[in-house]
């Protein structure tokens, strides 16, 4: 029951991420491909514990605790090349075939969610096999790791699908599958060794896998920003057309600065301040939530329903409900800005 409860408390943060993302693209993709894309990415979960637990059993001199090199070997034989492999087919064989992957940026819209589907569960299976330290660790630490493994693979591949030269096209996908297998092993690798210590590492990991999705994450939105202007402009013209009549010329090259409409605009620093305090806060609240649940089943073993029911009614409306409101608030309320002009170059 604990794992159980422990890896249900990292769907909120995933969720989060998953609203975020698709919060900033200008051509929102279908439901129903992205709600079948994140189900699959979930239960691809399975056939990757097959292999580690094979692994494991054919190899078991690699999963002494406490040891970098074994933890090294084992994140990324039986964790890392797995994992991502079946992400990057997933996103390979069936995501980008759909007629609505028509963009750049859809690598990266169904990479994350391919990879957020995949933490929900993977998470759940793992929680009972670590200590609390590591379990908390993993709840913090893991949902945005594997977002940031699926949005460096899906702008790769984005990439790649809409680039004619072959062979920079291979390029392309072997660096983004490469870079999700580097930090997703490096990741788990701090943390197998079973050492509160390396948590440190595990962190400095995560922030470079961070930083790295939200540089591309930024250039393949720009990039849409352009494609979303030279739309309008068309349209805009084509309006002036048909009202005027044909034109006397042809129409000139499409100047990116000539918008006949308000510029993009970005979060300010302001808004994603209170996006990332309050992710971090539902976060912590998944956590507050397991705890609760852990002291009404001590107290219920204790004195009974009862008792238990009255002990925890105090920690679930102030310690649970509140701080739940609040972080939801706080997110939502960053979304909606406030907002500042974009530079589009």
């Amino acid at each position: 029951m604990k794992p159980m409860i422990l890896g249900g408390a990292t769907i909120a943060p995933a969720l989060v991420l998953l609203w975020y993302i698709y919060s900033r693209d200008q051509f929102p993709e279908p439901r129903a491909l992205r709600l079948k894309t994140f189900l699959l990415g979930l239960f691809c979960c399975f056939p990757s514990l097959i292999v580690r637990v094979s692994f494991e059993q054919s190899f078991p001199e690699l999963t002494t605790p406490g040891m970098s090199s074994t933890a090294w070997w084992r994140a990324l034989l039986s964790l890392a090349i797995p994992q991502e492999v079946l992400k990057f087919l997933l996103l390979y064989l069936y995501a980008r075939r759909h007629p609505a992957f028509n963009e750049p940026l859809d690598g990266v819209i169904y990479g994350a969610t391919v990879s957020l589907g995949f933490a929900t569960l993977e998470n759940m299976t793992y929680a009972g096999e670590f200590n609390m330290d590591i379990a908390v660790l993993r709840a913090l630490l893991a949902v945005p790791g594997q977002a940031a493994c699926g949005v460096v693979m899906g702008a790769y591949m984005g990439r790649a699908h809409f680039t004619q030269d072959p062979l920079q096209s291979l390029s392309l996908l072997a660096r983004g599958l490469g870079g999700a297998i580097l930090l997703n092993a490096l990741f788990n690798a701090a943390l197998l060794t079973h050492q509160t210590s390396f948590a440190l590492l595990a962190i400095a990991v995560n922030a470079l896998g961070l930083y790295l999705a939200w540089r591309l994450f930024k250039a393949l939105r720009e990039e849409q920003d352009r494609l979303f202007h030279v739309l309008k402009l068309r349209e805009w013209r084509q309006s002036a057309d048909d009202r005027a009549g044909p034109p006397s010329a042809p129409e000139p090259e499409i100047a990116w600065a000539v918008v006949p409409r308000e510029p993009p605009r970005e979060l300010s620093w302001w808004a994603l301040t209170k996006l990332v305090l309050g992710g971090v806060g539902l976060s912590f609240c998944g956590l507050f939530w397991l705890a609760t649940l852990q002291l009404f089943r001590d107290e219920f073993q204790r004195k009974g329903l009862a008792d238990a029911l009255i002990t925890t009614l105090f920690a679930v409306l102030i310690l649970d409900l509140v701080p739940t409101w609040l972080s939801w608030a706080l997110f939502r309320s960053g979304l909606r800005g406030p907002f500042v002009p974009a530079t589009v170059s």
